[in-house]
């Protein structure tokens, strides 16, 4: 029904989430509603948005490493044509997750198009209320890509108010939803000389977000702020 009322509507920005398999590895999906969802529903998507589990059913590849995060991602680009946004935190990294676009002719800016992927690295809240985060997250993206953003920008919003959910530890317990309002604005930062991590990168400025990627990932800084100028990792202000 869905696929359907895609193909039907002429829907755009549809970003699937495929919710196959648990954080914690429980099945969610049968087998025949996998097969219906690899040639139905996939296809259609501007964007998909498995997590390690998933992405190994959907890519066949067993994903240990950062690297086979990137495999995994443009394999299933391969096959269903959609951009892939491979969420990490699954034991292989901390919270850093894989967008691949390729030349999908479903991404409309030529200018985002990058054979290489982007990395967008985060850290790990203490926040025992994760469950449906990477839902939260596919949703925001959605709405993100709805308001006429771009599908990297549209990523990095999402990821920065996932990661402000978390930390400002607004669970609702009783009622088991995720709670907006209780967020108060924080006093206005002294003014930076930078507006973006990749603006502080091109600028030559180590910021403190960018030193912390570095040591967590242990690279070169001079080559971490190279990779931030030029936008293939990304880094949430």
């Amino acid at each position: 029904i869905v696929a359907f009322s895609v193909k039907k509507y002429g829907l755009k920005n549809v970003v699937v989430d495929p919710v196959m398999v648990a954080t914690s590895g429980a099945k969610l999906m049968g087998d025949d509603a996998l097969e219906t969802l690899k040639t139905e529903l996939l296809p259609l998507a501007t964007l998909v948005t498995p997590n390690i589990p998933e992405a190994e059913i959907l890519s066949g590849i067993k994903i240990l490493s950062e690297k086979d995060m990137e495999r995994a991602a443009k394999k299933i680009f391969e096959q269903y044509g959609s951009a892939v946004l491979l969420k990490g935190g699954h034991s292989v990294n901390d919270a850093n997750d894989f967008l691949f676009l390729g030349e999908s002719d479903k991404v409309d800016d030529a200018n985002l198009k990058n054979a290489d992927g982007i990395w967008f690295f985060g850290k790990r809240i203490n926040n025992p209320n994760t469950h449906g985060t990477g839902c939260t997250l596919s949703s925001a993206i959605a709405a993100n890509l709805a308001k006429g953003e771009p599908i990297v920008s549209a990523v990095k919003n999402a990821k920065t108010y996932i990661s402000g959910a978390l930390n400002a530890m607004i669970w609702e317990k009783v009622t088991g939803r995720w709670l907006t309002t209780g967020i108060k604005n924080k006093k206005k930062k002294k003014k930076m000389e930078y507006t973006t991590q990749m603006d502080a990168a091109r600028k030559g400025i180590v910021t403190k977000e960018i030193e912390t990627v570095e040591k967590k990932e242990k690279m070169e800084v001079s080559k971490l702020m190279q990779l931030v100028a030029e936008g293939k990792v990304i880094i949430p202000a």
